[in-house]
């Protein structure tokens, strides 16, 4: 009975926390931070990419080795199911700047961000699709307010099994020359040459989505696959993309 009551109190806390504030004059942080839920070797990277820049990061996963070798790397873990709305409190959903959904259900991807919008009012939610063409859809993502991580549909279990094996990088680059017309991120001859991260804004940056338009000076870290380095480079120079310098 006592459990039953410290469980009830718990929760009604976190759900009638942002009202309280409001009553006592306390002002809840808004638009602070991001959530990644599937924790694997691209998730791993995009938070501490994300960190370096100076935002806070919470990641959701189920599976307690995955958990486990995030925390190793220092990172804020929540080991629980991210589809119950305990989960979303605990990850204070409703103060984040954004979603990343990165595991390789797409419909489960999709359940996320449909609470997640539900829940808190993220202003960036990415989602991960690997066909876009079975279940959930490109049109699905836009109409619910989110957008589609890394610019179109990726394959990212072979891009995490790079990472793990060390056969990626990461690299820096600048768009020097949009003479060619309207620069995307989403052409297809880029495929396992290389992948379109994180996009800089001043000293932030956000995952690459297909919401991004490009201009002239705009600085994005890309992953590169090592085993075709150099046909990345040549691709990097038929696009107009430079090393960046500091």
């Amino acid at each position: 009975m006592v459990f039953l009551v410290i469980s009830v109190t718990v929760i009604l806390a976190g759900l009638t926390g942002g009202t309280v504030a409001g009553w006592l004059g306390v002002k809840r942080p808004s638009d602070f931070g991001w959530v990644i839920f599937g924790i694997n070797e691209i998730g791993l990277k995009l938070a501490e990419i994300i960190r370096a820049s100076g935002q806070d990061v919470i990641c959701i996963d189920q599976n307690p080795i995955a958990c486990r070798i995030a925390e190793e790397k220092n990172h804020r873990v929540i080991y629980a199911n991210a589809l119950e709305d305990r989960t979303l409190l605990r990850a204070e959903i409703d103060t984040r700047l954004g979603g990343v959904c990165l595991t390789s259900n797409e419909e489960v991807n999709f359940l996320f961000a449909q609470k997640a919008k539900g829940e808190g009012r993220v202003s960036h939610l990415n989602v991960n699709l690997k066909s876009g063409s079975d279940g959930v859809t490109l049109e699905m993502l836009h109409k619910l307010g989110a957008t589609l991580l890394f610019g179109r549909t990726r394959d990212l279990e072979v891009w995490s099994v790079r990472l793990k094996q060390e056969d990626a990088k990461l690299q820096i680059l600048v768009l020097i020359d949009d003479s060619g017309g309207e620069p995307v991120l989403n052409d297809n001859s880029m495929d396992n040459l290389v992948l379109p991260f994180v996009f800089h804004q001043n000293e932030k940056v956000i995952p690459v989505n297909d919401g991004i338009k490009l201009k002239r000076n705009d600085r994005v870290t890309f992953l590169i696959n090592l085993r075709r380095e150099k046909e990345a480079d040549n691709w990097f120079e038929r696009n107009g993309w430079g090393i960046a310098t500091l």
